[in-house]
Parts: structure tokens; C-alpha cells; sequence
């Protein structure tokens, strides 16, 4: 049974928790290496919403522009049909995105959590931002 959809303000103000809890700073990988000189390549670093709770689909496949994420009516229509579209949300003024700024991954962090408090405000919620 598919789980109940969420609406964009909850899905928002999910993703900025975990966000402030430092959701993208743990790895992601197969296991554990066994042993301290095991190599841990089969980990990688998590990438910004697709390896988030709030990423409805199957993980690393393409998104299905018509499905069920609460992010797509965020991104510009150009972009919709792109392997990660929601890397191309205009994140400020400038119309940086995360897409943008990947090759600048300290700035990233700070631009996604000002847009996610500024989308939530404005749709009407509140954020529970913790200082950093």
C-alpha cells in the first residue's frame, strides 16, 4: 500500500529538519568496512534531496515529472523532465540552484536552508530552525 502523499509545506519543513540535523554530512553506502584498513570507497557523500525522507522515488532512478514530489511545482518547467530536477529549483534571487553551485558545495547548504525558510513562511508555516 503507497503511503499517504504529503503536502509541499510538510514535505519543506521535513527537509529542513533534517537539514538542521545534519542529514547530508552522514554517508551513504552498502556497509561498513570490516576492518580499519578496508577501504570505504563503496560509501558516498548523500545528495541534497534525492537522498533525503522526503524523495518519494526509487532511489537513483530517474524522477517521474508527473508523479507524486511535492519539490516539482518548484521547478521551472524546463527542468522537469532532468535526471535530478529538483537540483534546479532557483534557490534565491540570483537563480542559483544546487546544479549551480556543486562545483561551491560549502554554499550550497546555506542557499537551500535560506530558500526552504523563505518557501515555508510563505506558504504560511512555521520553521524550527536550529541556529548554527
Amino acid at each position: 500500500m503507497k503511503p499517504e502523499p504529503t503536502s509541499p509545506l510538510v514535505t519543506l519543513q521535513q527537509e529542513l529538519e533534517f537539514l538542521d540535523h545534519g542529514g547530508y554530512h552522514k554517508p551513504v553506502g552498502y556497509r561498513q568496512p570490516l576492518f580499519c584498513m578496508e577501504s570505504d570507497a563503496s560509501w558516498r557523500k548523500r545528495t541534497i534531496f534525492e537522498d533525503s525522507p522526503s524523495c518519494p522515488k526509487e532511489k537513483y532512478c530517474a524522477c517521474n515529472p508527473e508523479g507524486d514530489c511535492n519539490l516539482l511545482s518548484f521547478v521551472p518547467r524546463e527542468f522537469r523532465h532532468e535526471t535530478l530536477p529538483c537540483h534546479h529549483i532557483p534557490l534565491n534571487d540570483k537563480g542559483e540552484t544546487i546544479a549551480s553551485l556543486i562545483e561551491q558545495p560549502d554554499r550550497v547548504e546555506p542557499a537551500l536552508r535560506g530558500w526552504l525558510a523563505k518557501t515555508i513562511a510563505k506558504l504560511g508555516g512555521s520553521t524550527t530552525q536550529s541556529p548554527r
